[in-house]
């Protein structure tokens, strides 16, 4: 073999390390874990939080990350089906476009009640947050949602 064969054949398998180098680098950062989701130092943050996360469509997150862990305890399976009804609203009433706070009732210095109008598509939904400040951070212990709007009325009273 020439030469100059001997350097092309080089250059070639130069080229393919170090494409198969490129390969696995992207493959290795997009498999990496994300970092969780983190509770806020205020009640509104952490909502934002929870609502970004359900836009990005990463429900299981917005749940188990910004709830107490001793609420996730007590719930056990339940909270499968919890989530399984949050990723049923976007399949139901069709895509998420944003949320308007209805209401904050302060309830003691370290738990507060939230109300939110959740518009999708088809519907709005109310969500109804309690949250509880714990070590710096406000963590969701309760949250309901529904599409019943007899009890809007008492909420803004």
């Amino acid at each position: 073999m020439s030469s100059r064969t001997l350097s092309s054949m080089g250059e070639t398998i130069m080229k393919l390390i170090f494409s198969v180098l490129a390969i696995v680098a992207s493959l290795s950062l997009t498999t990496m874990p994300t970092k969780a989701a983190e509770p806020s130092d205020t009640p509104q943050g952490t909502i934002a939080t929870f609502f970004s996360l359900l836009e990005e469509g990463k429900t299981t997150e917005a749940v188990s990350d910004l709830m107490a862990p001793k609420v996730l305890e007590m719930m056990g399976a339940q909270i499968h089906s919890t989530i399984g009804q949050l990723e049923g609203w976007s399949r139901n009433f069709g895509k998420y476009q944003g949320y308007e706070m209805m209401f904050t009732e302060g309830i003691a210095e370290r738990l507060e009640h939230h109300v939110y109008i959740v518009y999708y598509e088809g519907l709005p939904v109310t969500y109804s947050f309690f949250l509880y400040e714990q070590s710096g951070k406000w963590l969701i212990t309760t949250f309901k949602f529904n599409t019943e709007y007899q009890n809007i009325g008492r909420y803004m009273s």
